[in-house]
């Protein structure tokens, strides 16, 4: 099934930046209320699973020393204010973009809060990263292992969360779509597939590559070249759905694009 949102395995963390990209960029077709955009905004960034995988991680390591204890404490600690910070950034710039998506609003305006999001997003993303490697520093060998088979068990997003483009912007969620705009989005759909496609292949290969450097012996230069490659041919994977998106928008009325935004909110309540 074709995917309209940024899904996919993190090997690593939970990417909750990206996956906030990804939600934001299924409601580029229409409007929503104020108080809802705020809430969904408050609800995904509640949602942000990464400190506590963190948590996990570390609780699964059973051999810690008092010392290592104190270390990776000191870790948090000093870290935490930059991540929070960035958080912040990023809650705002996800307000901005929230606050853009009005029928009315031009592509190229809403193209640039979702970039301002991916930018944020990415580099409070190599914060949480920058993290785990420096607690990974101070792993022996053993714990190194328990460390990595924690990571892979973070493996867990589903196929739940696909949805069909072709049957979102079908006759049955938007009635009124002329037979010429039926056939335009066909070929918008039909034309940018095999360049998602192919970037979905990256992924998944930058994902396995990310995978097979989970060792206890890999320096973590090479760690930090694998988690760089998944980022950035994930990235450029949401671009890809996102400039789809905002092609199909423009070839709708301001009333369609309300009525698939209708039929965006009813997937999400589901």
């Amino acid at each position: 099934m074709k995917r309209l949102r940024l899904l996919f395995s993190t090997l690593i963390l939970g990417y909750l930046s990206l996956t906030l990209a990804g939600e934001n960029a299924l409601a580029v077709m229409g409007n929503r209320s104020q108080e809802q955009s705020t809430d969904k905004i408050q609800y995904l960034l509640a949602q942000d699973s990464q400190t506590t995988s963190e948590q996990q991680i570390i609780d699964t390591i059973n051999s810690l020393t008092p010392n290592q204890q104190q270390q990776i404490e000191s870790i948090f600690q000093d870290s935490q204010p930059e991540i929070d910070q960035k958080t912040s950034q990023l809650q705002e710039a996800l307000q901005s973009l929230e606050q853009s998506l009005t029928p009315n609003t031009p592509s190229s305006t809403i193209s640039d809060a979702h970039q301002q999001v991916i930018a944020i997003a990415q580099e409070r993303n190599q914060l949480y990263f920058d993290r785990l490697l420096e607690i990974r520093d101070i792993l022996t060998v053993e714990q190194r292992s328990q460390f990595n088979q924690a990571i892979r068990s973070l493996n867990v997003p589903g196929e739940s969360e696909s949805v069909d483009i072709e049957v979102l912007v079908s006759s049955n969620n938007i009635p009124s779509l002329t037979s010429t705009q039926q056939q335009e989005i066909a070929s918008i759909i039909q034309t940018s597939q095999p360049e998602i496609d192919q970037k979905t292949s990256e992924l998944e290969a930058a994902l396995q590559s990310l995978d097979r450097s989970l060792n206890p012996n890999t320096p973590a230069a090479t760690l930090e070249t694998a988690h760089g490659q998944v980022v950035d041919t994930a990235i450029e994977r949401n671009q890809l759905y996102f400039n789809r998106l905002l092609e199909i928008r423009d070839i709708l009325t301001v009333s369609q694009r309300n009525q698939l935004n209708e039929a965006i909110n009813s997937l999400a309540a589901n």
